[in-house]
Formats: C-alpha cells, structure tokens, sequence
C-alpha cells in the first residue's frame, strides 16, 4: 500500500518538483522500511532454529550458527550504502524524517549484532530456560541481562516507527494534496510530544489507524491530483484496505495475547519473572488504545470541543488513560521490585487509583444528567456550562472522600494490586465488609439507577420527538444519537459492576479472577472510549 501510494505520487504531473523529489526520495528508502516487517517476520524463524539446537547434531548446530552469524555480517554491509543513501538525500526531505529513517537501519543492525555476537542464546527445551553458549563477543552479564536489552531494542522500534510515520503523513501528504491549513496538520511542539507517547505502544496504534484513515481520504479528495491518481488512491482507500491495516496492528496484540495464555496453560517451570504480567500488560494496552483514540476524536471533532459533554468527555477519557498508566507501573513495580514495597506507598497508590475509578462512575452520572437537561430544554447557555464544568470537580472531591474514607476508617484497610492475581484487593480487617457494601457496592448500584431512569426519561421524551418530525430527520438528529451513547454508556458500568462484585469473588481459578475483575475494568473503560 505505501508502495503504490508513493509510486502514484511520484508520477503525478500536478506535483511540483519539490514534491516530486521528495516522494521519490521515499520510494527509494522503502525497500529499508519494507525490510523492517521482513525481519519482524523472521524473527520467529530464528527462533525456530534456535529452539531446535537442542535436538540437532552438533554439526548441523554448527552450521546454524554460522549462517547466523552470516546473515548478521551481511546486515552490517547492507547498512553501509542504506545509511549513505539516506545522508546523500538528506537534503531533499526534511532533516527529522531522514534522522528518523536512519535511526531504523541502525537500531536493526544493533539488534542484529545484539542477538547473534553478544547474547549468542540457547535454548533447552522443554524448560524455559536461555543460556548464553559461546559469544563471538563475550561481554559480561548474564543471559536475562541480554534478554531484556534484546527486549529494549525491539521496543525502541516502536516510538521510532511511529514518528517516521507521522511525519510522513504531516510534511510530504500535506505538502501533495496542498492543505496546510487542515485541521489535522499537528504544531511542531505537540508532534514531538507525541513521539514520547509512542513509547507506549497503545497511542502509536490510534495515531497510526487515524493517520492512515486520513492520508487516503486526503489523497482522495485532493484537487491538484490528476484523475487517474484519485481514481488509483480511491481504490487503496476503500474499506478492505483499511481494515488489513487494522488487522496488521490487532495481530501483535494477539500475539503477546496466545504468549500469555501459553505460559499460563502450560504451567511451565522456570518461566521469566514477569511472564505472568502478560496479561495484565496486553489488557491495558489495548484499553490505552482505545481510550486514546477517543481522546484524538474529541479533541478533533468541534462540536465535541465546544460543548459541555466533549468536555466531560475529554475528562473521563483522562481519567481512564491515567488510571490504566498508574496499574501499568505499579504491576512493573511489584513484577521487578527486589524487596517488598512499602506500604505507605501502596496505600498512595491504592487511593489514587480507587479516586479515578469512583470520578469515572460520577462522570457517567453527569453525562445522564446533561443528556437529560439537552433533549428537554434543548439549549445549552454558558450559565449551564460553567454549572457542568464545577460539577466535575465536585465529582472529583466526592470520588477522593469516598476513596479515602477506607483508611479513616481502619489505618490497614486499602486496596493493593497482586502482582500475583494481577487484581486489585481489599486488606482484611473488620471494616472491610462494611466499606465494600456500603460505600462502594451501593453507592455504585445508586449511580447506575440515577442513569437508567435519567436515560429512560429521555428516551420517552425522543420517542415524542420521534411522532413529530419525519423519520429521516429522526435518524440524524443529535438527540438519537445521544440515546444510542446512553445505551452503549451503561454497559460498561453496569457490566462492570455485575463481573466485581458477584463474578469475581466466586471464581475458584486465579486467571479466570483475573479476567472477571482487572479484565473486566479495562474492557469496560474500552467501551466507554
């Protein structure tokens, strides 16, 4: 796809010849970018071979060896004349996007001198067990050192790539299709901000999908383009299309999904340490995704900016994502910790997350609440959006008083997340029972029954609106489609809900605990996104 969008590029006579030598710039680098997947895609192969030594012939285990260690000096030569490429052209696209490319080659080539020279694993099946053999490079440190830094270096692919795509789809696109002024055209400032964010995996996923949306719709509807070039870019946009894209993103999320299950199922000895944090990890990836993705929507979209439920969409959204970032650190914490934490700090830590998820289920109150004064009085003043904005933070203070109000009560009563379980869990003492039913089962059940007759309200007030206007009219109405989010709004909660508090505190297995309880709450802050 990017092949043949760059190739209909580089022969449009409507470009400038700026625009021409850039994107022909671009296809000559691309054999470099398309050699990245190609080494995604061998990398289970070498494995593969790795994992086979065990029952080879030494000599044919010899003759492995060498043809990695081959194909390893025939990576460095490669590099040679593709990083001289990308120097030499250099000039003619911008500095980032060449430094940006050039970064790829070489993290590649060091994580090929990486795994083959230096870590030089081993494998002994059936146990999960590495060992270093014979280093061509024999650097000190053990093989789980090699392993993460191996580890490390395939992770640093990931902000690297999404900032070589981003600004691709920011400088070249936009300067082709000749719309400077678009709303989706990011400062510089937040473009660097956001290549931080890479790092996390989830947020190149939603860049990358609303990137690519974009970079087709634009290219389709771009007037400077000839019409044998809209006709070709029309076609790379339709829907199959986009939809292998997406799957290209979900599979390496099901990859690290299967990985999980395997280690769990398989019972293995002497699995890696954090290998049971797989899990919890591909749980909250896909859940930061989502939400991120959501968060680009509403700042995008300007009724969403300009009314008072964006913002309280924008809020919540906030919420989510930091309350997803704090589980995510603190199970690496309590994964790698060498001693056990202290406990002021997983009291901290257990107020604050508790704080996030009771403002989320208040926020959702007030979404049911400015759903209900809109479609009866149909009118928003900014009397009422200064009213909503104070509501938020009063939703905030309540949501931290009801947190805090467990260790006023009994100084060990908090929550704590298992590393082991990977669930979030009461300390027991005699107040326990009284907090989780008083001031988190019910107060939680009396903010779903505040929805559902609010949504039920409205919902017989637009089946009024509905005999009055035409059905047509009834069908795009903004009002209908806030019922629909209503609806799409109170699963999340009150599925949540159902799996907490009387799924989870039945289940005998641990994994099963798991995905009534930890996964539930990340696949209900998915649905809200």
């Amino acid at each position: 796809i990017s092949f043949h969008a760059f190739a209909m590029l580089g022969v449009a006579s409507t470009l400038s010849e700026t625009a021409k030598r850039n994107n022909k710039f671009l296809t000559n680098v691309l054999i470099i970018q398309a050699s990245f997947p190609v080494f995604l895609i061998g990398l289970p192969l070498i494995f593969s071979l790795i994992a086979a030594v065990s029952s080879l012939e030494l000599q044919s285990h010899y003759l492995t060896k060498t043809l990695r260690h081959g194909c390893t000096a025939l990576s460095i030569m490669l590099s040679t004349p593709a990083l001289s490429v990308v120097v030499l052209c250099a000039q003619q696209t911008s500095t980032k996007y060449a430094v940006l490319i050039a970064t790829i080659v070489i993290l590649g080539v060091f994580n090929d001198i990486v795994l083959n020279l230096v870590w030089d694993p081993l494998m002994l099946l059936p146990d999960l067990c590495i060992m270093r053999e014979n280093p061509s490079l024999n650097i000190p440190g053990g093989p789980n050192y090699y392993y993460e830094f191996w580890a490390f270096l395939i992770s640093m692919n990931v902000p690297v790539i999404g900032a070589c795509f981003l600004e691709r789809h920011q400088v070249n696109i936009f300067s082709a299709v000749q719309r400077v002024q678009s709303r989706f055209l990011l400062p510089v400032y937040l473009r660097n901000i956001i290549i931080g964010l890479f790092a996390l995996g989830s947020f190149l996923i939603s860049t990358s999908l609303s990137a690519s949306w974009h970079t087709f719709a634009s290219l389709k509807i771009a007037s400077t383009l000839s019409e044998s070039v809209k006709r070709n870019n029309a076609s790379l946009s339709k829907t199959h299309y986009f939809f292998l894209q997406i799957v290209q993103k979900i599979m390496f999320f099901m990859f690290a999904v299967l990985d999980g299950l395997f280690v769990h199922f398989g019972a293995f000895p002497n699995t890696l340490a954090h290998s049971a944090n797989d899990h919890a990890y591909v749980s909250q990836e896909v859940c930061r995704s989502v939400c991120g993705l959501a968060l680009f929507i509403v700042s995008k979209s300007q009724h969403l900016r300009t009314s008072t439920f964006g913002e309280i969409c924008r809020v919540q959204m906030i919420s989510d994502i930091s309350l997803i970032l704090l589980n995510t650190t603190w199970c690496l914490i309590n994964a790698y910790a060498q001693s056990v934490v202290h406990y002021r700090y997983a009291l901290l830590i257990g107020v604050i997350s508790k704080t996030l998820y009771f403002f989320t289920c208040k926020l959702h109150v007030l979404m049911a609440v400015n759903r209900y004064i809109f479609i009866f009085h149909a009118t928003e003043n900014k009397t009422n959006t200064s009213v909503f904005k104070g509501s938020i933070f009063l939703c905030f203070v309540m949501a931290f008083l009801q947190s805090l109000s467990g260790p006023l009560l009994d100084s060990n009563l908090f929550v704590v997340f298992s590393s082991d379980t990977l669930r979030w869990q009461f300390a027991t003492t005699e107040w326990t029972p009284f907090y989780e039913a008083y001031l988190e089962y019910y107060v939680v059940l009396t903010e779903c029954s505040v929805i559902i007759v609010l949504d039920c309200a409205s919902f017989v007030k637009l089946r009024h609106i509905h005999r009055i206007i035409s059905k047509n009219k009834a069908a795009s109405a903004r009002e209908m489609r806030l019922l629909l989010q209503s609806f799409c709004q109170l699963i999340p909660l009150s599925s949540v809900m159902v799996f907490f508090f009387f799924v989870a505190p039945e289940c005998k297995s641990a994994f099963i605990a798991f995905l009534s309880s930890t996964a539930a709450l990340h696949f209900g802050i998915s649905l809200d996104g």
